[in-house]
């Protein structure tokens, strides 16, 4: 749990903290293979379903891998 907004919200990390810990483990070979298991599932699968409004979020882009932050880029990579 990262302290950020919303997860300053005392509410939130209630909902949190009550939810299975099944449900927040996340297991290596889920994580090689981009398959359901890998961090933040649990998330996922809540926005799969379109919303109230029929938005939704595109399934490649929510169940894409993560990608890592480079550090130490340099300094001429922003134009």
């Amino acid at each position: 749990l990262e302290a950020r907004v919303p997860f300053l919200d005392t509410k939130f990390t209630e909902l949190a903290m009550s939810l299975d810990p099944a449900n927040k483990i996340v297991h290596r070979e889920a994580v090689a293979n981009n398959a359901p298991g890998r961090e933040k599932t649990f998330l996922r699968q809540l926005f799969e379903e379109p919303n109230q409004n029929g938005h939704s979020i595109p399934h490649a882009v929510l169940w894409r891998a993560k990608a890592m932050q480079c550090e130490g880029v340099g300094e001429d990579w922003v134009s």
